[in-house]
C-alpha cells in the first residue's frame, strides 16, 4: 500500500508546465471560437419590406444588398411566397455604371441612368473594397399575371476562401401587378 509518505514529491516546475499547458489550450480554444464565429458571420446584411406596383409584363428592379467582404456567387435562388402570382425573376449585378450608393427600387427602364450593363449574378465575384459598380445584388421581377408577386427572399450560395455558405439575403418583396 502506498502512503502519502511514499508518494513522489511534486515540484514547482511540473506545476508550471501543467499551468502553462492549460493556459495555452485555453488560448487556442478562444482563438478557434473567434475564428469560427468570423467565418460564420453573414457576408450579406439588410432586410426590410419593399412593395411596388407594376403592370403585367413590366420589370421592376430591387436593389438588394452587397457583401461585407469579398465573395464569389455560386448560385442564387428566389424564394416565392405561398400563393404568389406568377413572375420571372433574375438576380443581377451591375457591371458598368455607378451604383455605389445602392439602386433602391425602380423600373428596368430607369436603371440605365445608374447601370449601363447588367449580368446574371451567378459566377460573379463581389468585393466591397474594389471601386466600381459590381458590389450590389439586384433582383429583377417581371409579373406574368395580375395579382401580388410575393418574394420571401433570395438564397445566395457563395464561395468565401475555401468555404461555401448559403444565406437568405433579400427583403420581403411584393409586386402588385394590375
Amino acid at each position: 500500500m502506498i502512503t502519502t509518505a511514499d508518494a513522489p514529491p511534486t515540484n514547482s516546475s511540473t506545476r508550471r508546465y501543467v499551468t502553462g499547458g492549460l493556459l495555452t489550450l485555453a488560448a487556442l480554444l478562444a482563438t478557434f471560437a473567434a475564428w469560427n464565429w468570423w467565418l460564420h458571420e453573414p457576408a450579406f446584411v439588410g432586410t426590410h419590406f419593399v412593395s411596388m406596383p407594376a403592370e403585367v409584363g413590366e420589370t421592376i428592379v430591387f436593389g438588394l444588398t452587397g457583401p461585407q467582404r469579398p465573395v464569389e456567387i455560386n448560385r442564387t435562388s428566389v424564394q416565392f411566397g405561398e400563393g404568389s402570382a406568377l413572375a420571372t425573376t433574375e438576380v443581377l449585378v451591375c457591371t458598368d455604371g455607378d451604383v455605389s450608393t445602392g439602386i433602391g427600387t425602380m423600373r428596368l427602364s430607369d436603371v440605365g441612368g445608374y447601370c449601363s450593363e447588367l449580368r446574371l449574378a451567378d459566377g460573379v465575384a463581389l468585393d466591397p473594397a474594389e471601386p466600381g459598380p459590381g458590389r450590389y445584388l439586384l433582383l429583377a421581377v417581371t409579373p406574368l399575371e395580375a395579382g401580388t408577386v410575393q418574394i420571401d427572399g433570395v438564397e445566395v450560395t457563395y464561395q468565401e476562401r475555401w468555404r461555401t455558405h448559403t444565406e437568405r439575403v433579400a427583403p420581403t418583396i411584393e409586386v402588385n401587378a394590375g
